[in-house]
């Protein structure tokens, strides 16, 4: 890896919160004459070192004919490339074909991305990996919650778009708002297009942080000032973005940490724990709610949001319902909503069902939804048992109740990140093992 490649990657790691974009307005991305921002084709700032990083390695690489072949071979790889083309094939008929495509294309240089990591910055560096993430993500983590905290504290934004995507902070606009100590106040946002991601990318960043940080063998005084530095400004940032979710995520995250680091603990037993929650909870969330099902519990916070949840879920599963097998079609769901139910409220809504697993399975149906599950079921013995696969977890766990993990370019970043560190095996990153083996606990 060259100095440029390092630079461009760790570049891309602190400005995964970003929202800055370059926006292609098009007649597809207006519903009913309202502007939608899930079907407009942007370039983020954070794509284009990604896109670099990808055309450097690209044109590197000597793809034979043999090579190719020998890939092709494989059944696994035959069978996911089918049905990826078969899912790029539905878009371009889909009811938004250049959403669709241009999600598909998302989708392609994610994976790229995804393999760039792997082999360059977990393979190569091996223990470097800490110098190569710990700071970038470092920095973004401070650089994040001091933003917070300063629109927080000012009800303001610093800047505005074109610090990073910062978005303008009004009172009286259509933005993230609360009530503290009897007054409306807003709710910090950093550079991110909603409080909700900002939480998102502070709790899995803490994480992964801490865990990147353990069993460091140099610890010069930089590193804990630059660590304690980042907690203590981070933690009361993820507070004030009220995410409940973000939150229950961290508190799942340091319950995980400390039952593994026991060593009476077996790892099976924690996997099959974590497992059996979230199938329990993908269950749960798949059932088809009812109004009548939400007055019977009489849940204690905001109505109608819950409302809406529930709406945006029965939506998604009458449009799967009518569509099992290929599905509405990748980044289409806001586009035909309305015509698979309503969504009460005071002014029109379009937004995804608040489920990356339920917005997967509609916008793709089976054809999308079984080889991802065969895949994961495919690749479930290589999963190592370590500590580094709960940010994973927590971003699955975030994707039950949000959307942004598989719809917006920062939880994409986040899962693409996530999903490279679960499938690392710690030998690589140079640390003790995390967890006892089964021998050890017997």
């Amino acid at each position: 890896m060259s100095r440029l490649e390092k630079l461009l990657f760790q570049l891309t790691i602190f400005l995964i919160p970003t929202n800055l974009a370059y926006h292609f307005y098009v007649s597809e991305s207006y519903i009913s004459g309202i502007l939608s921002d899930y079907l407009i084709p942007r370039i983020y700032l954070s794509d284009i070192p990604i896109l670099i990083l990808l055309f450097i390695w690209l044109t590197k690489q000597k793809l034979t004919k043999q090579k190719l072949l020998k890939y092709l071979k494989k059944p696994n790889s035959l069978l996911l490339l089918f049905c990826f083309l078969l899912v790029g094939i539905r878009g371009l008929l889909s009811t938004r074909p250049l959403a669709a495509t241009w999600f598909w294309f998302k989708l392609i240089e994610l994976f790229l991305f995804f393999l760039w990591i792997k082999i360059h910055a977990f393979k190569k560096w091996k223990a470097k990996i800490r110098n190569l993430i710990t700071l970038p993500l470092a920095l973004a983590l401070i650089f994040q919650s001091l933003l917070a905290l300063y629109q927080f504290t000012t009800q303001r934004s610093l800047v505005g778009y074109p610090l990073l995507g910062e978005p303008t902070l009004i009172i009286n606009q259509n933005i993230a708002k609360t009530t503290l100590f009897g007054s409306l106040r807003i709710i910090p946002y950093g550079t991110n297009p909603h409080p909700n991601i900002l939480a998102g990318f502070i709790s899995i960043g803490l994480i992964s942080l801490f865990l990147l940080s353990r069993g460091e063998k140099t610890k010069k005084p930089y590193h804990n000032l630059l660590k304690a530095t980042t907690y203590f400004f981070s933690i009361p940032a993820l507070l004030l973005t009220q995410a409940a979710s973000a939150w229950l995520a961290l508190l799942f995250a340091i319950l995980l940490i400390s039952l593994a680091l026991q060593a009476s603990t077996s790892p099976k037993k924690l996997l099959t724990t974590f497992t059996s929650a979230i199938i329990i909870s993908v269950i749960f969330l798949l059932l088809p709610t009812t109004s009548k099902l939400h007055q019977t519990f009489q849940l204690p916070y905001d109505s109608s949001s819950i409302t809406r949840r529930i709406q945006l879920s029965n939506i998604a599963l009458t449009a799967f319902a009518h569509m099992p097998i290929f599905g509405i079609g990748l980044n289409n769901f806001t586009a035909v909503m309305q015509n698979y139910g309503t969504i009460t409220g005071t002014t029109r809504f379009f937004q995804p069902v608040h489920s990356i697993y339920l917005l997967w399975l509609t916008e793709t149906g089976l054809i999308g939804t079984l080889p991802v599950i065969y895949l994961l079921w495919q690749k479930r013995k290589t999963i190592r048992y370590s500590l580094f696969t709960i940010p994973f977890a927590m971003i699955l766990l975030i994707g039950l109740v949000d959307h942004y993990p598989l719809t917006l370019q920062q939880g994409q970043l986040l899962l693409v990140l996530s999903i490279a560190l679960a499938s690392t095996p710690y030998q690589n990153l140079n640390v003790k093992r995390d967890l006892p083996t089964d021998r050890q606990t017997r």
